[in-house]
């Protein structure tokens, strides 16, 4: 795969792009739904959420989220 995306991105001929091009396609990951990380990894998680999730939230939110005390 990683041979025919070398090629695919430094070809100059648009004939050799589109018969790698009926090679590929785009599919998300039913497991991590393109979070690219392994299931035990999402698993993770802090006050209910995970680092994606996190990651995702506008900067003031997650400031909020880590300043708050934490429950025992």
């Amino acid at each position: 795969m990683g041979n025919l995306q070398r090629r695919f991105n430094e070809t100059s001929s648009e004939a050799i792009r589109e018969r790698i091009s009926e090679f590929m396609s785009e599919q998300q990951c039913t497991t991590c739904h393109g979070a690219r990380l392994r299931k035990e990894a999402l698993a993770v998680t802090v006050d209910d959420a995970n680092i994606v999730q996190v990651t995702q939230w506008p900067v003031a939110r997650t400031l909020e989220w880590a300043r708050a005390p934490v429950l025992q």
